[in-house]
């Protein structure tokens, strides 16, 4: 199954059908592919206060340290909390029209045809978001791979 299945997926708040998509390419894609996908899920829904986005780091951190033959009840499970509170379910006073997410892209979208020609040649409009936000971004996930790694932040039984 493609990624581009799973966006569909995601994108239409399709839980079981987003569900087999990332059993699937748990089966047949590595780690980064998967979560170059997922951050974004996290990032997009902040009805719960942004723990979305904790899912999502700490889903990927979990599954660097108890390993990849774990990960499709892990990525299930990350599905259903990323799927949780459909698009037109208030939580917390908001829907998820209501948030940045939706307008920033929407920018995004309008902005990409006054580019100028040369760059609207060479760079998708994913690639673009990524030169808005690219460096902001890579701080991020730099920030995201130290913590990940840091034997302190590490469970240890008491």
């Amino acid at each position: 199954m493609s990624t581009e299945y799973s966006t569909a997926a995601m994108e239409s708040w399709d839980i079981e059908r987003a569900e087999r998509a990332v059993v699937s390419l748990a089966r047949s894609r590595s780690a980064g592919e998967i979560f170059a996908m997922l951050w974004r899920y996290g990032a997009r829904d902040y009805r719960n206060i942004g723990h979305k986005a904790i899912f999502v780091a700490n889903t990927f951190r979990t599954l660097q340290i108890i390993g990849w033959q774990h990960a499709e009840p892990v990525l299930r499970s990350l599905i259903l909390g990323l799927l949780d509170f459909n698009k037109e379910q208030q939580m917390n006073g908001y829907a998820l029209g209501d948030q940045c997410y939706p307008a920033n892209l929407e920018r995004v979208k309008d902005s990409f045809p006054r580019l100028g020609r040369q760059i609207a040649k060479r760079l998708g409009p994913g690639q673009i978001l990524y030169k808005f936000v690219g460096e902001w971004l890579l701080r991020w996930v730099e920030l995201l791979r130290k913590l990940a790694f840091r034997d302190d932040l590490r469970w240890s039984e008491p």
